[in-house]
């Protein structure tokens, strides 16, 4: 599924761009504005799945994209 993000913490660099969330902690985010897409992948396996290892979250990768478009 792809979402539209109309703003992360008010930044308008965000305006107009949209991001897909996959199983495991996978995400493709499209900034049209900056000319940036980023692949984020992550290996899942038999921990994952059972719950016993997790990797990046929805909030944590937000927060790490924005830091990162903030430095910019």
């Amino acid at each position: 599924m792809w979402w539209i993000i109309e703003s992360i913490y008010y930044h308008s660099d965000f305006k107009g761009a949209y991001s897909a969330t996959g199983y495991g902690g996978q995400f493709i985010t499209v900034i049209p504005k900056l000319n940036i897409v980023i692949a984020h992948k992550t290996k899942l396996n038999l921990f994952n799945y059972l719950g016993l290892r997790h990797d990046v979250g929805d909030g944590q990768y937000w927060q790490l994209l924005y830091a990162f478009i903030a430095t910019r």
